[in-house]
């Protein structure tokens, strides 16, 4: 025998074992990713709920057939979970969703979930684009306390939604009164 052929048989046990481990390994992996997708699709589907159960003025319309643009604060692979809103149509509008960057001035965000454990870059962004006509949404702990109108956050293993009545009112935009029974109503930190 060879002296690689005697090391590749000495060898076989532990490739045995590196290759049962990574056998073992990707399924978690792969469904750990399954849930995060299958966590960003339900955040998805509740912000075209929200969407559902709000009114905005008509002034942040460019006219009747202009679409509610859905901005999204996040990676790409969150921006894709949100694109399938596309098809679907909100108070009788088209829906467009858009990633939130360098080009946001481009598009009028109605509506923008903003994906980011960072306090500070929350504060940040939330100051740039909160406003008349936009619905802030989040998933941060203290989003709404920022100012934000709508967060996420987890109960029991279940995600759930806060609000805070104060934001929706100053960006002019009126929330069901049966949205407002389901969520969890807060306010904002005073300085």
């Amino acid at each position: 025998m060879t002296e690689l052929t005697l090391q590749l048989k000495k060898l076989r046990p532990a490739l045995g074992v590196v290759l049962c481990v990574f056998v073992w390994l990707c399924p978690h992996e792969l469904r750990a990713q399954s849930a995060q997708t299958n966590e960003q699709s339900m955040k998805a589907g509740f912000v075209y709920n929200f969407a559902l159960f709000a009114e905005w003025p008509a002034k942040v319309f460019k006219d009747i057939r202009s679409p509610l643009a859905i901005c999204i604060a996040a990676d790409k692979a969150t921006v894709q979970v949100f694109e399938p809103l596309t098809t679907k149509k909100i108070l009788g509008r088209s829906v467009a969703v858009h990633a939130f960057g360098d080009n946001a001035t481009r598009y009028p965000c109605h509506i923008i979930y903003i994906d980011s454990k960072n306090k500070a870059e929350a504060a940040e962004l939330l100051h740039l684009v909160s406003g008349p006509g936009v619905l802030t949404i989040g998933d941060l702990e203290g989003f709404c306390q920022l100012g934000g109108i709508v967060n996420f956050y987890h109960e029991n293993n279940k995600l759930r939604f806060e609000i805070n009545t104060d934001a929706a009112r100053r960006a002019d935009i009126k929330l069901s009164s049966q949205l407002l029974k389901l969520a969890k109503i807060v306010k904002e930190e005073k300085p």
